[in-house]
């Protein structure tokens, strides 16, 4: 007895017109200021890095193993969902112990993952590009360490969304990108490659961090 018409109605107002595109803009905005960060790093890099080509390809080399710690933020899929809902129901506990989960087991998962390409990578690079790629085997060790703490800022970024908290996220994302790209104009000329490891380990963990305490509070 239903009319199909009905399907085709829009069941929303102003209101939520206004909502919706504010979240989106906002999510929008951190994944926009993770691009421009990178595009910063290539320049201030290419102007900056003696010998860049040699130094720019056994770093690219070297941090192509994060790409498995991409395997964590399957824990956190259904995390932003999931915090929404419990928070939208009033259920603050709940939402907290999805959170203290989250945690938990990214740390767990990223360490795991750590201990393996601690081992790995170094030989693997080694066996599979040659010894003319000895300092991207090198760098593979504090990249894989990098790595193991990301789950901090992902998990921060996940819980902000589902608390309806865009802004955070991208506030949070702005600051980790402007303290990276401020270190390694400070750093790069007197310390050169090793400037890009302190100025990523210091950005990802003031972010994921301060996302931890922002995210109790």
């Amino acid at each position: 007895g239903y009319k199909a018409s009905v399907l085709f109605m829009a069941h929303f107002d102003w209101s939520i017109i206004k909502e919706t595109f504010r979240f989106g803009f906002f999510e929008m905005l951190g994944g926009m200021t993770v691009a421009a960060g990178g595009a910063l790093e290539i320049w201030v890099t290419q102007n900056g890095l003696v010998n860049y080509s040699e130094t720019w390809g056994n770093w690219i080399l070297a941090g192509n193993f994060l790409l498995a710690f991409t395997v964590s933020t399957n824990l956190f899929d259904g995390i932003m969902p999931a915090v929404s809902e419990a928070l939208a129901g009033g259920y603050k506990m709940l939402s907290q112990y999805y959170s203290v989960q989250s945690y938990k087991w990214g740390a767990i998962a990223s360490a795991a993952l750590a201990a393996i390409l601690l081992v790995v990578a170094p030989r693997f690079i080694i066996g599979s590009s040659g010894l003319e790629f000895q300092r991207a085997a090198v760098l593979a060790i504090p990249l894989t360490i990098f790595g193991s703490i990301q789950f901090l800022s992902w998990l921060g970024d996940a819980i902000f969304l589902g608390a309806n908290r865009p802004v955070f996220r991208a506030a949070m994302v702005l600051g980790e990108q402007t303290i990276r790209i401020g270190l390694m104009v400070l750093l790069l000329a007197k310390f050169q490659i090793e400037a890009l490891i302190i100025a990523y380990f210091v950005g990802i963990l003031a972010r994921g961090l301060l996302a931890y305490f922002v995210a109790d509070k």
